[in-house]
């Protein structure tokens, strides 16, 4: 899977591109929130290579607030086997934060930026599948609102937005906001055995932790259905390297499948996305997840994308 990044007037990255998240806050359930859309952003890692010029996103990230040119044009392409599997275009986009980190043991640079796009501004969202069925057939336009055709067949979903209802696709945001919807309805809630043997584990680590570090680490742990359809319990770490002490992880199967591009703002090396990876990547079903701190932001959208928040027994970082 490649990755393509196109700054308008400014950039192309593609060899340097190794992973691109996306994240969707919808508007809030309350109804004395006075926001009603929802806010996208999206995080881009990847190596400072000598080979493709990553200077010109520090110079970004260093544009003021109060300068129009703050905002630019952002499009990234995802392809596999020369097919655009996803073309994602933000098309107000701003920096929220942008670090770079250099290693003398690697000898290599990684950089890391977080964007997000203006607030009320629609995102596009296109697939090699969908600009074939553009080429067949038209799709309706409604104002204020950007409709996508679908493929294979015609989709009915109300439009929160304008009060109608759009025949033949709906906005990226739109989209994503069902689909995680449809997921927390989809994904049963841990029953109140998984619930309780997921607790006390957590709880049996808390009490040979030190005082220290509890304020400075986090110890995840999740109950696992494995493919032969056994139950068994993962520990993972925070952190690159995932250490955990004989005394915490006891019997447990300890997850130490760390990145590189890990960092403090995508909080990928936090135990909980390391449990989350090692499940999608093994193909194991997680019962039910906690952790010895709140869960984080963060590390909350990527449990929302994947259908498992549901699964968290412990508390959640507001």
């Amino acid at each position: 899977m490649n990755f393509k990044v196109s700054i308008l007037g400014s950039i192309t990255l593609e060899k340097c591109v190794q992973s691109v998240t996306f994240y969707v806050e919808p508007p809030s359930d309350d109804y004395t929130s006075r926001r009603t859309y929802p806010i996208n952003s999206m995080i881009i890692n990847g190596k400072i290579d000598a080979d493709e010029k990553t200077i010109p996103l520090y110079e970004w990230a260093l544009i003021p607030a109060t300068d129009p040119n703050c905002y630019k044009d952002i499009t990234v392409e995802e392809t596999q086997s020369n097919q655009v599997v996803r073309k994602v275009n933000f098309s107000k986009a701003f920096v929220v934060d942008y670090s770079e980190r250099f290693s003398n043991n690697t000898g290599v640079g990684y950089f890391s930026l977080f964007v997000r796009q203006l607030a009320g501004t629609d995102v596009e969202c296109t697939s090699s599948a969908q600009q074939t069925a553009k080429a067949e057939m038209k799709s309706p336009e409604i104002k204020g609102t950007k409709i996508l055709p679908q493929t294979q067949e015609e989709q009915v979903l109300e439009d929160k937005s304008l009060g109608k209802t759009t025949v033949g696709g709906i906005s990226f945001t739109d989209r994503l906001i069902a689909s995680k919807k449809e997921m927390q309805f989809n994904n049963q809630a841990p029953t109140l055995e998984d619930k309780r043997a997921v607790q006390a584990r957590v709880d049996d680590i808390k009490n040979v932790m030190s005082e220290e570090e509890k304020k400075r680490t986090t110890f995840g742990v999740a109950l696992v259905r494995t493919k032969d359809g056994k139950k068994e319990f993962w520990v993972s770490s925070a952190g690159q390297k995932g250490i955990v002490r004989t005394d915490i992880r006891k019997n447990d199967r300890v997850i130490k499948n760390k990145v590189p591009e890990g960092d403090s703002i995508n909080r990928l090396n936090d135990a909980e996305q390391s449990l989350m990876r090692a499940a999608e990547e093994q193909e194991v079903e997680i019962l039910a997840m906690g952790a010895t701190r709140d869960m984080c932001p963060v590390c909350q959208e990527v449990a929302m994308s994947k259908g498992l928040l549901n699964k968290m027994v412990t508390p959640l970082k507001k």
